[in-house]
């Protein structure tokens, strides 16, 4: 898989993963906590800091501008899949369950706050 096809697989799959969307710092740092994705952007040139380079996450953004809205949600901008379909289709392709966790990853048992640490396993 190329870089692109593992970023943004990796991108549909934290935004389908999340209840009220991200935004798009919690996305840059999401993909660049990923090592599989930085493994496969960097497989030729390592950078003097290991991070997602903003241009690509815009890139990929811009491309896909039509499909995904803006909105507010606990205080900030952030943003969702436009259409229920594609929530849906996105869930069941990563195998996401209501609660945002992979229905393959056994989990612990957590209340609260907690659970939000652990909810984007992929």
């Amino acid at each position: 898989m190329t870089f692109i096809g593992k970023l943004v697989q990796r991108a549909f799959g934290y935004l389908a993963a999340t209840k009220n969307g991200l935004t798009e710092g919690e996305m840059e740092d999401l993909l660049s906590l990923d090592d599989d994705v930085l493994n496969t952007v960097f497989e030729f040139h390592l950078p003097p800091i290991r991070r997602l380079p903003s241009i690509l996450w815009a890139r990929i953004r811009a491309d896909i501008s039509e499909y995904i809205v803006d909105r507010e949600a606990d205080g900030a901008r952030v943003m969702a899949w436009y259409h229920r379909q594609f929530i849906e289709n996105a869930k069941r392709y990563f195998n996401i369950d209501s609660r945002g966790y992979r229905k393959d990853i056994k989990h612990p048992e957590v209340n609260g706050e907690d659970e939000a640490d652990i909810s984007l396993n992929m």
